[in-house]
């Protein structure tokens, strides 16, 4: 059983570091609730409230990604290829990794909210709902990028991200949102050979305007991440 202080340095830093709106949400949480019981449920996969799966992922997250695959696979979760193989949790992200020789794209790696680990999927087929019709795969670009896919549906964001500046370069160049018609999810993909300094979790972080920009158009994350986009 995991003692009650193990996530005390997460609720150290969102009460002395984080909004007032998470600050009160935290602790109170804390003063109603024993932090393993929301713990139990993260690791159980059940729905739950932010607050809740944000101590629980925060805390805990990193100790299944040291411990790797022998403690994931403690947790409860479906195994198949639009989840993670390790331990049943859904994508974060996509990326697309460096090709191994020259002239070839990389493959498309699926990254876990849960314990971090990766697998490979195909590209053009949702990580939600498996679909794999083109024409129910939207991909909004932000203009200027440099990341698209040939043969797909990409609309640009049409200067949402300008300024006003001439001359627009893109603010997420390497990043792109990847949309489904058919469950009207998404997730953001990361192209690692776009920028060669990419860290797909902290890209996704960052990327706050192209998952507003998604919701716009009626999309959900597949995953909210722990900024809760």
């Amino acid at each position: 059983m995991l003692p009650r202080w193990w996530c005390r340095a997460w609720v150290d830093v969102s009460v002395s570091a984080g909004p007032v709106k998470l600050r009160d949400a935290v602790a109170h949480r804390l003063e109603t609730t024993d932090p393993r019981d929301f713990v139990a449920a993260w690791i159980r996969g059940e729905d739950q409230a932010m607050v809740d799966r944000y101590l629980a992922r925060a805390s805990v997250g990193p100790i299944l990604e040291a411990l790797g695959p022998e403690a994931a696979a403690s947790c409860i979760g479906v195994r198949d290829q639009r989840h993670c193989p390790s331990c049943g949790g859904p994508p974060q992200l996509s990326y697309f990794a460096l090709p191994g020789e020259d002239l070839a794209a990389g493959g498309r790696v699926l990254l876990c909210a849960r314990c971090h680990d990766s697998w490979g999927y195909a590209r053009m087929t949702c990580p939600g709902c498996g679909e794999d019709a083109s024409s129910r795969l939207p991909i909004f670009n932000e203009e200027g990028t440099t990341s698209g896919e040939r043969g797909s549906v990409v609309r640009g964001l049409q200067g949402r991200l300008d300024l006003g500046v001439a001359g627009h370069k893109a603010v997420f160049p390497n990043i792109r949102i990847e949309a489904c018609d058919t469950c009207r999810h998404y997730l953001l993909n990361i192209d690692l050979a776009a920028d060669l300094a990419a860290v797909p979790v902290v890209d996704e972080l960052a990327a706050l305007p192209l998952d507003l920009y998604a919701r716009e158009q009626g999309f959900s994350k597949i995953t909210p991440n722990l900024m809760g986009f």
